[in-house]
This record gives structure tokens, C-alpha cells and sequence, in this order.
């Protein structure tokens, strides 16, 4: 009968513990803000276009391949057409592209390779894995932890940084010289997820 009581205190105390030390409400963790960059520019820090992990692959927005970072990579994003809402299109000027088909969960290459490790539908984005966009785009990616101190606390996450090859930074240099302007855009983006008063 003790023996069965330990137990179940054991069990009780360990339930307090987790409860206890999980997140905040209303508060961002870190260890879940995954921040973008691609050559020398840091992307703005949004919940819908996060990067996250999936079965062991980093899968990162497709709509980040416009504007600066389709001049800055060269790559640019063809989004699903309303006569096949299930393909997205990551294409070059030189005729290379993949082409993900979300139904079938699979992406074909302009060479006609195909492999199975298609994009995901999160929210009304499309993410792609950035090892296959890497790889037959010839890109660089990285994904480097990072530490920050807000309000007397430290934080932790990551930097994921797609960049062209030889870029001429270490992820140490990188983080170094865009430093301050990760904290800010952490900052920012705690206060917008912020509950109203």
C-alpha cells in the first residue's frame, strides 16, 4: 500500500513539475522561433511563414522566394494558379525548376527526377523542404542556434540562413554583424503576440 502511494505521489509531483515549467501564456518561447535570412538579409519574423522541422527535414516558407530574396538568390516563387491550387513552383531564369505537387506529396525537377519529399500545407502557406531547394538550386543552408537575452531572461532558437555558395561569412560572422537587429525583430515579435489587455 506505500509502496503504491510513493508511487502515485512520485507520478503527482512530476505532473506539478511539467505544468509548472511549461511555457507561458501569451508568451513566445524561443526554442520555437526559428528567424530566416538569406545572403545578407534578415527576413522579417512571422508565425505564418516560420520555418519548422518535419520527419527530420527543415521545411521553410515558398513565399520567401519574391521580392529582394528572388533578386538576391536568383529563385524565384510561381504560387499555386486557380486552375491547380496543388502545385507551387520554385523556377530560375535558366529553365531549372521543381515543381511540388501537394496532392501527391511528391516534387518533379525540370531534369524529370522526382522525389518524395514534397511541400506541406501550413495555414494558407506552402513550405518546402530547404534541403531539396538547396541542393538543386546549388544554395547553401545552415541552421545555426541562437541565445538572447530579453527583459533579464535568456531565450533560445535558431537562424535558418540560405545564401548563395562562397558567400564570404562564417554563421558565427553572420549572426555577429546582424545581432542587434535579431533582438529587435524578437522583440517585436513578442509584443505582437501579446494578449490584448
Amino acid at each position: 500500500m506505500k509502496r503504491w502511494k510513493r508511487r502515485l505521489t512520485a507520478w503527482l509531483l512530476v505532473l506539478l513539475l511539467a505544468l509548472g515549467l511549461g511555457p507561458q501564456e501569451g508568451r513566445a518561447v524561443l526554442s520555437e522561433v526559428y528567424f530566416t535570412a538569406v545572403n545578407e538579409q534578415l527576413l522579417d519574423l512571422s508565425s505564418e511563414t516560420m520555418p519548422f522541422w518535419s520527419d527530420g527535414y527543415l521545411y521553410v516558407a515558398s513565399s520567401i522566394f519574391t521580392g529582394q530574396v528572388n533578386k538576391s538568390l536568383g529563385v524565384a516563387y510561381l504560387p499555386s494558379s486557380i486552375s491547380n491550387p496543388n502545385l507551387c513552383i520554385l523556377y530560375t531564369g535558366n529553365n531549372r525548376s521543381l515543381m511540388f505537387d501537394l496532392s501527391g506529396n511528391f516534387v518533379r525537377d525540370s531534369d524529370g527526377n522526382i522525389s518524395f519529399r514534397g511541400a506541406i500545407r501550413r495555414g494558407g502557406e506552402i513550405f518546402v523542404p530547404a534541403s531539396v531547394v538547396a541542393e538543386f538550386f546549388k544554395l547553401e543552408y545552415s541552421v545555426t542556434p541562437l541565445s538572447i537575452d530579453t527583459a533579464g531572461e535568456s531565450s533560445y532558437g535558431a537562424l535558418v540562413w540560405l545564401r548563395q555558395p562562397n558567400f564570404g561569412l562564417s554563421e558565427k560572422d553572420f549572426i555577429n554583424a546582424a545581432f542587434s537587429q535579431i533582438s529587435m525583430r524578437y522583440e517585436q515579435y513578442l509584443r505582437e503576440r501579446q494578449p490584448e489587455d
